[in-house]
């Protein structure tokens, strides 16, 4: 089943972006991003993108606690979310109506 899946990426210029997707899979997104050039931090479903961006800040860092990766790499994906929600759903409107 096709899913919606946002990419933080660093761009070669070293910006943090993200980029939206509908894919069949996690792993094919991941591996979309790279041929395209870009150092993926991290991958979400927009489900995911959604809960964690209403969630509160100490909430988030409970969250971050139960994954396995870095918490830097955590951080500055909260961060973007907490800045960028709106260009992250818009980004992905234009992906689903590419479909």
């Amino acid at each position: 089943m096709r899913k919606a899946y946002i990419g933080f990426v660093r761009t070669e210029q070293g910006n943090m972006t993200a980029v939206a997707e509908v894919a069949n899979s996690r792993r094919a997104f991941e591996n979309d991003l790279r041929k395209n050039g870009y150092r993926v931090i991290y991958l979400m479903n927009y489900e995911e993108v959604k809960r964690v961006s209403e969630m509160n800040r100490s909430d988030q860092i409970m969250w971050v606690a139960e994954t396995r990766t870095t918490w830097k790499k955590r951080d500055m994906v909260l961060d973007y979310i907490d800045q960028c929600m709106d260009i992250i759903a818009d980004k992905l409107q234009a992906a689903k109506a590419a479909i």
